[in-house]
């Protein structure tokens, strides 16, 4: 495991150079050479150790941020995305089968980083869920799991989900908006962990704004 982590090092820092606009050219990190067999991002998400998952989710995360960055160059922000085109379906896969919390956690936050439209156009393939029975999916990990962590990262997820859905589906969705309120308010309780409320808080100023907006939820009547 600790030679496979070494090598996960390398060929991630390998991938995060190569994404400089200064090496663009060698067609590294084409997406025609990232299918090639061998060495690759989906490879090592494969991996048996969980050590290894871990080393590439938190890279692909560092990635994703650079992504969303303002001051990244958007070549460089182009080549990333070009790394992690077509992953979607992979990742979607994984986090229902992964059983390590800390990487379940960062799968959980990596979907939420990605493009919603990217994601939700594979779950049907993936997993054999609608983007409602994904979103109830979500919202179950969020009421039901132990770990404060993955609680608050799939709390955010279910709720950038929900407007995603309002604002882009044609689907009533007035029944997931109340669990989603339930849920939110069950976070906020005095009795759960600091961490917790102060996720349901940072979600309630981002996006209460909307739904008091929105003409289509009785929220906004």
């Amino acid at each position: 495991a600790q030679f496979l982590q070494s090598i996960t090092r390398l060929f991630t820092s390998m991938c995060s150079v190569m994404a400089e606009p200064r090496f663009a050219n060698r067609n590294f990190l084409t997406k025609k050479n990232t299918k090639k067999p061998g060495l690759s991002v989906e490879f090592l998400l494969h991996s048996d150790f969980c050590e290894v998952r871990l080393l590439v989710l938190e890279t692909i995360l560092l990635w994703l941020n650079q992504v969303n960055a303002k001051h990244v160059m958007e070549e460089k922000g182009n080549i990333l995305l070009n790394l992690l085109s077509g992953l979607e379906e992979t990742f979607i896969k994984i986090a229902v089968k992964e059983q390590h919390p800390e990487c379940f956690c960062k799968i959980l936050e990596v979907l939420y980083k990605m493009d919603l439209r990217n994601v939700l156009s594979k779950t049907e393939d993936a997993i054999k869920m609608n983007p409602r029975k994904f979103l109830h999916w979500i919202m179950n990990i969020a009421n039901t799991s132990g770990s404060i962590e993955i609680q608050s990262i799939s709390l955010k997820f279910a709720s950038k989900l929900l407007v995603h859905l309002i604002q882009n589906w044609q689907e009533d969705l007035e029944s997931e908006t109340k669990q989603w309120l339930e849920l939110v308010s069950y976070c906020s309780e005095d009795e759960q962990q600091t961490d917790l409320r102060l996720a349901a808080a940072e979600i309630l100023v981002s996006i209460t704004p909307f739904f008091l907006t929105d003409q289509k939820l009785p929220l906004g009547k």
